[in-house]
């Protein structure tokens, strides 16, 4: 008599990732000394920088630099509210795993979140950067990292800077730390793989 074979076990379902939508600024400042209506005259010095903002030192990504964004959506933290309510406030994507969030819902946090970066040493008011959208008003980027999927929608905007004799570093009302990078910049701090789609984008 052959003894039955044991079990295979089956291996446990792969945990969904997070999802995530975000509202991303990739807000450029022209540096250049001279005429603001025409920063780019013979003998005006010019430098293009992005800006930057830290990441925190735990975490995912700890410390890197990355574009400044807010979080509008998050799938685990929004089912819940919606299980519990049993309504839903936003409007799906055809797979039923994002949000759709609304254009100007997003500029609106957006414009919040920018605000407060700016403090009385910096200047310049980032919150006022015109900005448009990049890519296409509803053609998000998706970059995947670890256990999550980020859904982000680039808002692109340019800013000249007149003779500027600021640190081009400096902390926000909230302890975020801030930076104009330069190219140069990037390639001393490296930069991550959802930083370079952003940048391909633009």
């Amino acid at each position: 008599m052959t003894a039955a074979h044991a079990a295979i076990p089956i291996p446990p379902p792969k945990k969904a990732k997070r999802e995530e939508v975000l509202a991303v600024a990739a807000i450029q400042g022209i540096f250049c000394n001279g005429d603001s209506n025409s920063p780019k005259v013979s003998g005006n010095t010019i430098e293009k920088r992005w800006l930057m903002i830290q990441r925190s030192n735990s975490g995912l990504l700890a410390g890197q630099w990355e574009f400044p964004s807010t979080c509008l959506w998050v799938s685990e933290k929004n089912a819940k509210q919606e299980k519990k309510t049993k309504n839903k406030k936003n409007k799906m994507s055809e797979d039923g795993l994002v949000a759709l969030i609304d254009e100007r819902e997003r500029q609106k946090s957006l414009t919040h979140f920018l605000r407060q970066l700016e403090n009385d040493d910096h200047p310049y008011k980032l919150s006022e950067v015109q900005r448009k959208s990049a890519g296409g008003r509803e053609r998000p980027l998706q970059h995947i990292f670890s256990h999550i999927r980020h859904t982000m929608y680039v808002e692109t905007g340019e800013t000249i800077i007149l003779d500027f004799d600021g640190p081009m570093q400096w902390i926000s009302s909230d302890g975020r730390v801030l930076q104009w990078m330069s190219s140069a910049d990037f390639d001393r701090v490296g930069i991550t793989s959802g930083v370079k789609k952003i940048l391909n984008l633009l």
